[in-house]
């Protein structure tokens, strides 16, 4: 199955992350993501499905955190994990760190992040036997 799709879900993996984004990062509005991410080919988003998406995020966020933290330091073993991101607290600590070191590990690989699938694609592409986010 290509990485930019979760088994069984209607939406592309970067829309479920925009959803994440925009929330988590910029804090809009549930009814404001609804509205930026529906079309007149995509049918229109519920809030209740936007939530569901960052729960599930959220649940999956430290056990993708670790496998990313393993791999970053498994080919950059010097790498000061901590100097990637910084420090917050709160609910979404975690994913604000998987997005922050998955977008530095997306460069290394020689892509800006905003010209890729996204981070939580690249994930899946790469985890073993992880959860699709």
């Amino acid at each position: 199955m290509p990485d930019f799709l979760k088994p069984y879900a209607r939406f592309i993996t970067l829309v479920r992350e925009a959803v994440v984004r925009g929330r988590v990062r910029r804090g809009l509005p549930w009814s404001t993501l609804a509205r930026r991410l529906s079309s007149p080919t995509v049918s229109w988003l519920s809030e209740k499905t936007l939530r569901r998406w960052l729960v599930r995020a959220r649940a999956l966020a430290g056990e993708w955190s670790q496998y990313l933290a393993e791999r970053v330091l498994r080919f950059w073993p010097d790498t000061d994990l901590d100097a990637l991101t910084p420090r917050r607290e709160g609910p979404d600590a975690t994913l604000h760190f998987l997005l922050d070191v998955g977008d530095w590990y997306r460069r290394q690989m020689g892509r800006r992040p905003e010209e890729h699938g996204g981070v939580f694609a690249a994930l899946n592409r790469l985890g073993e036997g992880t959860a699709s986010l």
